[in-house]
């Protein structure tokens, strides 16, 4: 089942700075449990956020643009190979996606739990069809993820590093031209073509 909201303009800031703020309360708990612990909010080679177009497929570049029809992906990968923190014990992100081209911009919140490096994240098909709007679109990205120490985990059990993550990322959507448009583009292609040949021979 999605999670998810749509924020009226003059509630979007507090509800960010709402959300922002239970995840630092839960990771500040988190961490006082945690035999070692340690917090940080980068982009960096431990946290990369992307877009794109299929889900379950590592992407090697963001996708910046999507046809209308197309559902964009938010892909999240924490530790993936880097460092001795290699295992993901548990993560939670909140995911705010904002058209800007609206006026007042409108934002929608999906959550998502995962226990693995990647995740994808997006709306079901029938939601995302609901709110898909052709223009440009921001997506903002909070995770709070327990981080296990893979060279240690067998010895200590409990070894891990509760880490907070933030990260924001664009992409647009592209309109489909309307049918009287293409034909339009394609008749005159055409009559110019064909007049080019004519006067050729």
């Amino acid at each position: 089942m999605d999670d998810k909201f749509f924020f009226p303009k003059q509630r979007q800031v507090d509800m960010k700075k709402l959300i922002v703020f239970l995840f630092c309360a839960i990771t500040f708990v988190l961490a006082l449990s945690s035999s070692a612990s340690a917090i940080t909010a980068e982009v960096s080679d431990y946290f990369q956020i992307m877009m794109t177009n299929t889900p379950g497929v590592v992407p090697s570049v963001s996708q910046e643009n999507f046809d209308l029809g197309e559902k964009p992906w938010l892909y999240l990968s924490f530790y993936d190979g880097v460092g001795s923190f290699e295992d993901i014990g548990f993560s939670v992100t909140g995911s705010f996606w904002t058209f800007e081209d609206s006026d007042p911009a409108k934002t929608y919140l999906k959550t998502k739990f995962g226990d693995t490096n990647d995740l994808w994240i997006s709306f079901s098909d029938s939601y995302w069809n609901s709110i898909e709007k052709a223009g440009n679109w921001t997506v903002e990205a909070f995770s709070l993820v327990q981080a296990i120490q893979d060279d240690v985990k067998s010895a200590c059990g409990n070894c891990c590093n509760w880490q907070s993550f933030k990260g924001e990322i664009g992409f647009k959507v592209n309109p489909v031209p309307e049918p009287i448009s293409t034909l339009l583009f394609l008749v005159g292609g055409g009559t110019l073509f064909a007049t080019g040949r004519l006067r050729k021979s």
